[in-house]
């Protein structure tokens, strides 16, 4: 008994359950509700135009504005490209300004090269010429004595 007592209890228990969970997942449908209207204020409708042309007149200076964007960023696209076009022609004088100098300064190497060798040549043409002079010089000399030697000579026998 008691258990036949146990089991009806568990079955209106989960009966309860049953209607509650039915009624809660499943509401009962209400009829739709006439619209409510609202009178509009006239002010309302004139801010709302005060508005729309307050955002007109903001559009259409964006619009101006990014306009004169596009020009401003067309004008600086165009000094851009010249900028680089200058650039590059600056990169390739100097370019050729390095080339040039360094053609420069080969031929200053070669010319210094050529100037020590004929320095050197000309040294020693000028200290040949310097012993050549100084053996002649010597030989005059030598000579200059004897003939000075002879005159001494003939003088003293004239003399006699």
């Amino acid at each position: 008994m008691r258990s036949l007592g146990l089991i009806v209890i568990i079955g209106l228990s989960l009966f309860a359950i049953l209607v509650i969970g039915g009624l809660i997942f499943f509401p009962v449908e209400t009829p739709p509700r006439a619209m409510i209207r609202v009178p509009v204020d006239p002010t309302i409708s004139q801010m709302e135009q005060s508005l729309a042309e307050q955002e007109t007149a903001y559009q259409a200076r964006l619009a101006g504005l990014q306009q004169k964007l596009e020009q401003q960023e067309t004008r600086y696209q165009a000094k851009i490209e010249e900028l680089k076009a200058q650039i590059t022609t600056a990169q390739q004088q100097l370019n050729d300004l390095k080339s040039t100098e360094q053609e420069l300064s080969a031929q200053v190497q070669a010319l210094e090269t050529t100037r020590a060798e004929r320095q050197a040549i000309y040294q020693a043409d000028l200290q040949q010429t310097q012993t050549e002079h100084s053996s002649r010089q010597t030989e005059l000399q030598t000579q200059l004595d004897r003939v000075q030697a002879e005159l001494g000579q003939i003088t003293v026998r004239l003399e006699r």
